[in-house]
């Protein structure tokens, strides 16, 4: 089976920086894994979640975002959507379960490599254990219940978006592999896991649909299947999907000038538009691998990612004030920040470290973990 390596990441810039930290960033560093080994194991097998017909106990099931219980209606049925409201419902299904699993083992992945501590990586295979591998609490490799309406269905095609911060998290496995506690048979499990879960996009009608948005769905849908196949071995899938992208999902998104007009129209503009590029330069970062150069396409009616970054960058440093309806305040964190880097790497520019004034510390410290 292939072996664990980092697609976004920057392995040099890691092994560089290796228990390399000071005070600040090592202290803040233990305070937080000592804080995460109080947390999990997680697991979709859970009998305070709320039932849906149909799924069983090994299956995601997660509600959409932002639909609400209809007030006119007696029993608030069907859902109504209120777009950029979360229904704090959202956490007693299994999304809330999955983000913490992601989160906690990116942190502890990073303890155990700075800090040389075999607790934290235990803590992290244990949490992969329980996801993926224990057949009494791993999730089933598919999400037929993602993002469910109550009163409306069960489950929806944009709910496989759910999983797009798996990309991230996979991304901190390799920092385990030299950990004592680090099981290869969990390893060849993980990657199992996520070549049947191409498989279900692929195949399933709800992933046929997903593929057929045309916003950041669209894109996410592509860099999951692109980076879940790389990780299973198949480079072939991989390629196949990122020679489509330019024409699919950056020319058909970015007009001329770099606006994104599907991203634009959502009542969190702006972190639509920061999440669809994080998404189509993750793909573009992907294509370096097999000579295909996305960041500098573009075509008469598109000015690609290069035009993107270019319109977004008066917004993202300050200098111009953020035109489009944003009803939450946006913040920069650590993937949008890798986001501009990977950009500044593609065209000479230098946006990333004017964001980091208008970073919370935490963001900043995890960056410079990343090396």
């Amino acid at each position: 089976m292939p072996s664990f390596r980092h697609y976004l990441l920057n392995a040099d810039a890691l092994r560089a920086c290796r228990g390399i930290l000071n005070d600040a960033d090592r202290d803040f560093l233990r305070q937080e894994a000592e804080s995460a080994l109080q947390r999990g194991p997680f697991t979709v097998a859970r009998r305070d979640k709320p039932q849906v017909p149909g799924a069983g106990c090994n299956d995601y099931v997660s509600l959409g975002s932002y639909w609400w219980p209809d007030p006119n209606t007696a029993d608030g049925l069907p859902y109504i959507r209120r777009d950029g409201e979360l229904n704090p419902d959202y956490d007693r299904y299994d999304r809330k379960q999955l983000e913490a699993m992601q989160s906690t083992v990116k942190l502890l992945a990073l303890a155990w490599w700075h800090l040389n501590d075999e607790r934290y990586a235990e803590h992290a295979v244990l949490l992969l254990h329980t996801w993926y591998r224990n057949p009494a609490t791993a999730m089933t490799p598919h999400l037929r219940f993602g993002q469910g309406i109550p009163g409306i269905c069960h489950g929806r095609c944009i709910g496989i978006i759910d999983t797009h911060d798996q990309i991230w998290m996979l991304e901190y496995l390799p920092l385990l592999l030299d950990a004592r506690c680090w099981d290869p048979a969990l390893g060849d499990t993980i990657r199992v896991w996520f070549g049947s879960y191409v498989t279900w996009l692929r195949e399933d009608p709800l992933g046929q649909e997903e593929a057929a948005t045309k916003n950041n769905h669209g894109s996410w849908y592509d860099a999951q299947v692109v980076h879940f196949a790389s990780l299973a071995g198949n480079d072939d899938l991989a390629r196949s999907v990122l020679e489509q992208v330019g024409e699919r999902r950056i020319l058909s998104q970015i007009e001329t000038d770099g606006r994104q007009p599907h991203e634009l129209a959502r009542t969190l503009s702006r972190n639509y538009t920061m999440m669809n590029l994080t998404a189509l330069s993750m793909l573009a970062k992907h294509a370096q691998r097999f000579d295909i150069d996305l960041w500098t396409l573009h075509s008469a009616s598109s000015g690609g990612l290069a035009a993107a970054f270019s319109w977004l960058a008066p917004y993202a440093d300050g200098s111009t004030a953020w035109p489009y309806q944003q009803i939450s305040p946006f913040r920069h964190g650590v993937h949008a920040l890798l986001t501009w880097r990977w950009a500044d790497q593609a065209y000479g520019t230098t946006t990333e470290t004017t964001l980091h004034a208008q970073c919370d510390s935490q963001v900043i410290q995890h960056l410079r973990l990343l090396g």
